[in-house]
Parts: structure tokens; C-alpha cells; sequence
């Protein structure tokens, strides 16, 4: 069984070391449509997912990290970064639906990461706890929307 373990986690990174991906050109108003559109699906479902989280953690894990937080900066940040990951999700033209998943783990860990380091850095409040639990959320919910949308339009 380990060895079994081991020959399928070498071919899993040799898989993440050749995988490569397809970024689309909007060189035409078809593609071009086609790019906002998955723009517009990833953006709503990302916020859904968002709006999903936070509500369902706010108090208990969130409010006592954001307690010093203007709301319209709040939602002027999720609206930003939810615009952000959704245009990076979007303009990716996946080869199936295995890439599509690893490269919206790739996003929301690079994005999420990125967050979180900044909010450890400035915010006190702010653990490495609550910084891992957020990635971890952010490579779920990106993960699972790059591959709804690829599932949607190829």
C-alpha cells in the first residue's frame, strides 16, 4: 500500500510539473463574450460562496478580527478580490476537468495566501490560525468554481 501510496504521488507531481494551460485571447467579439460571461458566472458563485462563509462565520470566528472594520471597506475589498479571482478564472481555457480544479487550487492559493499574509502582517488580531483556515477556504471555493465554469462552457 505505501509503495502503491508513493508511485501515485510521483505521478501526481509529475502531472503538476507538466501540466500546462491555455490562456484565452480575446481577439474576437465571440471570444470576448464568451470571457465576460464565464467573468459573470464566477463572480456570482464566488460571492455566494463568500457571502455563504462569512455569514456562517462570522461571529464565531470572524467578528472579533474585523471588530475595527468600516463595512463599506468590507464589501469594497470582497467585491475587489471576488472581481479579481473570476476575471483570473476566466480568461483560463482549462484542457479538462482535473487542470480546471488544480489551477483554482493554484488560484485561490496564491490569492488567499497573499490576503492572509497581508493581514498577519497589519492586523493583530489576525492568527495563523484563522490565516490557514482562510486558504484553506479560498483553494476550496476557487477550486470548485473554476470547475463549475468549466464544466459550463467546455
Amino acid at each position: 500500500l505505501l509503495k502503491h501510496l508513493k508511485i501515485q504521488c510521483k505521478q501526481n507531481i509529475y502531472y503538476l510539473i507538466k501540466m500546462r494551460t491555455e490562456l484565452a485571447f480575446l481577439d474576437t467579439t465571440y471570444e470576448s463574450y464568451r470571457s465576460i460571461m464565464r467573468t459573470v458566472i464566477a463572480f456570482e458563485l464566488l460571492l455566494i460562496f463568500s457571502l455563504f462563509w462569512y455569514k456562517m462565520n462570522m461571529e464565531t470566528f470572524y467578528h472579533s478580527k474585523f471588530d475595527n472594520v468600516i463595512p463599506i471597506y468590507f464589501w469594497i475589498g470582497l467585491i475587489t478580490i471576488t472581481f479579481l479571482i473570476s476575471s483570473i478564472i476566466a480568461i483560463q481555457i482549462p484542457k479538462n476537468a482535473k487542470t480546471s480544479l488544480i489551477y483554482g487550487m493554484l488560484i485561490g492559493l496564491v490569492i488567499y495566501g497573499c490576503i492572509n499574509a497581508v493581514l498577519l502582517m497589519t492586523n493583530f488580531k489576525w492568527t495563523v490560525k484563522t490565516a490557514i483556515i482562510d486558504i484553506i477556504y479560498g483553494i476550496i471555493s476557487t477550486s470548485i468554481v473554476a470547475f463549475i465554469v468549466y464544466k459550463v462552457f467546455f
